[in-house]
């Protein structure tokens, strides 16, 4: 039961986030809402990286898969780890440099200048659907997490967390993200840890439990490849990377996240191995629900309650800017270059236009884990050209098909429905094999990436 407390403190939570958006917006600069001047240190930039990889839909996700398989289900968080630690490494080095001189803002910026006009706005089209997906498994898990544990209805959920990012994105932008980001990081960490601590019951993990090797081979290769991969070529991870004030700031923030992003993968993981011992004949995407609604004091709910909207803001609002700034600029604004002030109006007609067209969908649409795995196959199409542009010069066609023909094999997935952990990686070596071949067979007097 939803005491006056508890309504109170959400209320004050999300006052807070819209406060922070409103100090976003008082800086005015285009630079502040398209890409937070570029100047993000250290610490913000750790927050809103963890943030933003774990949201509604994820904390279900991820709680589910710690239900089915132990402490093993945390091999997603190890690949996502070491995306954190590659990308500096092998991306960062020159990507840095190159987004400062030619003032990219997306993914599909780099694409655009590196391979072209075809490739890039098939890149762009794998974005926007990644995203747009995304931020509706956002507005889906919260709103189905929200009235579970509150009591209000589904739609009421949906409306509150939709409007509540309407306003602090149109304000501030990217700048409010970054911002919103660290408090809610914060807020996720401290609450998570309390929480758990708070149970009524004994955190009670058989030894099985704690075997990271007993799912076998196979899925510990799936589970890491995807956090791997899905790192490396998710536009919200390079939208930071742009951001960052300087290499190093760029390089130590994401091996601080990197690190954090475990500490935060071992708090989820048991949340879903106490629900399976306590309550182990429910579903397992059933197990953050009972976790938080049948093992903590009733004094805590407005803190479980928190924990979930700062999860699902701080990615949903990432998702959304991502694919605002996706619309603006890599479809409505490719062909020619505009001013930072029009490319504002822009995005944040789209910002409007995109959270208003989620939040009816969410209300009609409501499953969720396939989604967010039908993501993770068609992100991973974009792997193979991404990390290789970096290592190789690559010809122009063989990126393409490359592209295209990976995207195509994911959407083959998806319709006949097998979608699974180990299914959604199949685009990557589709993807690998059609740029090698691309390599080998297109003519010489293909253009050459350099």
């Amino acid at each position: 039961m939803v005491t006056t407390i508890t309504i109170l403190l959400v209320v004050m939570y999300l006052l807070i986030c819209l406060l922070i958006g409103f100090i976003s917006f008082r800086r005015k600069s285009e630079d502040s809402f398209l890409i937070a001047d570029r100047k993000v240190k250290v610490l913000p930039l750790v927050a809103t990286l963890c943030a933003g990889f774990i949201g509604g839909g994820e904390l279900v996700t991820f709680v589910a898969l710690a239900f089915e398989y132990g402490i093993s289900s945390i091999w997603m968080f190890v690949g996502a780890s070491i995306g954190l630690l590659v990308f500096p490494f092998l991306i960062g080095r020159k990507l840095k440099p190159l987004a400062d001189e030619k003032e990219f803002h997306t993914l599909s910026d780099y694409f655009y200048h590196k391979f072209g006009k075809r490739s890039g706005l098939m890149s762009a089209i794998i974005v926007f659907i990644m995203f747009i997906a995304l931020l509706l498994v956002q507005f889906i898990a919260g709103g189905k997490i929200l009235s579970a544990i509150s009591g209000w209805s589904y739609v009421y959920s949906v409306l509150i967390m939709g409007t509540i990012i309407l306003l602090y994105l149109m304000l501030g932008g990217f700048s409010s993200v970054v911002k919103t980001d660290v408090f809610q990081f914060f807020v996720m960490i401290t609450l998570a840890f309390v929480l758990i601590f708070s149970f009524t019951k004994p955190i009670s993990i058989t030894i099985e439990q704690f075997n990271l090797f007993s799912v076998g081979i196979g899925q510990i290769v799936g589970f890491t490849l995807i956090g791997l991969f899905i790192l490396l070529v998710s536009a919200d991870v390079w939208q930071r990377a742009y951001a960052s004030a300087s290499k190093r700031t760029f390089k130590t923030g994401f091996y601080l996240a990197g690190f954090v992003l475990l500490i935060m993968g071992l708090a989820i993981s048991i949340i879903g191995m106490v629900a399976k011992n306590n309550f182990p004949t429910i579903e397992s995407s059933e197990a953050l629900y009972y976790g938080f609604t049948h093992l903590l004091p009733t004094g805590l709910l407005a803190f479980a309650l928190i924990f979930i909207f700062a999860s699902i803001m701080s990615s949903a609002d990432t998702f959304a800017f991502v694919t605002s700034m996706n619309i603006s600029k890599d479809f409505l604004s490719y062909r020619k270059k505009i001013t930072k002030e029009k490319l504002v109006k822009l995005t944040r007609i789209s910002i409007f236009a995109l959270i208003i067209f989620s939040i009816i969908v969410a209300i009609f649409v409501q499953n969720i884990i396939d989604i967010v795995f039908s993501v993770v196959a068609i992100g991973l199409a974009l792997s193979p050209a991404l990390v290789g542009s970096f290592i190789w010069n690559l010809k122009e066609k063989a990126v393409f098909y490359s592209i295209l023909l990976g995207f195509l094999s994911a959407i083959i997935l998806v319709i006949v429905g097998y979608i699974t952990p180990e299914t959604s990686v199949v685009t990557l070596p589709v993807s690998l094999i059609v740029l090698i071949f691309g390599q080998i067979f297109f003519n010489k007097s293909a253009p050459v990436i350099q």
